[in-house]
């Protein structure tokens, strides 16, 4: 027979913090693997951009895009979300300010991969319906929605990189963290 040992509720609460945190890790790095793994068999329609190609692209494989989009940006962004509460709570007690700080990053990184998930997902779909009346436009409506996701975050990770930089800022100084 077991027993289990009945925590005060603010324990609970940072027990079920740390666990979903744990999740999120695990969820967010399987959006990497699945990213990457995508990535590397598209490589040839990211490779050499080139609008007409793209295009066409778009129209054969929107299946397999949305489920690139949904994955790397939208579930990534819900897995960031406990994992910087996670970590928030964990680097609060040593660095508050710089927990603070962190996990508004997080957060805005979040928001961000939301927007660039959800332009990706509509603008793929509305190319797809161009291209069946206009390519050229298609084309066009395609290299512009592009720049907007990569200037979102799909094409640079200055947001992200900044939360991970202050993360490891705060855990280095955390005695916590620190090895030996």
């Amino acid at each position: 027979m077991t027993t289990t040992v009945n925590l005060p509720p603010s324990e609970q609460h940072q027990r079920r913090t740390m666990v979903a945190g744990g999740v999120g890790a695990l969820v967010a790095a399987a959006t990497f693997i699945f990213g990457i793994a995508l990535f590397v068999n598209l490589s040839d329609y990211r490779r050499r951009p080139n609008a007409a190609r793209d295009a066409r692209f778009l129209v054969g494989h929107q299946g397999t895009l949305r489920a690139w989009y949904l994955v790397i940006f939208l579930v990534f962004g819900v897995a960031i979300i406990p994992l910087a509460r996670a970590l928030h709570q964990r680097l609060s007690d040593a660095s508050p300010l710089l927990a603070d700080i962190s996990a508004i990053f997080a957060f805005i990184w979040a928001g961000l991969m939301f927007a660039t998930g959800m332009i990706s997902n509509i603008g793929l779909a509305a190319v797809v319906d161009l291209y069946e009346t206009d390519p050229a436009a298609a084309q066009s409506l395609w290299s512009s929605l592009d720049v907007i996701t990569d200037g979102l975050g799909g094409g640079n990770e200055l947001v992200g990189g900044t939360w991970i930089l202050l993360v490891s800022i705060a855990a280095r100084s955390s005695r916590g963290c620190r090895p030996g």
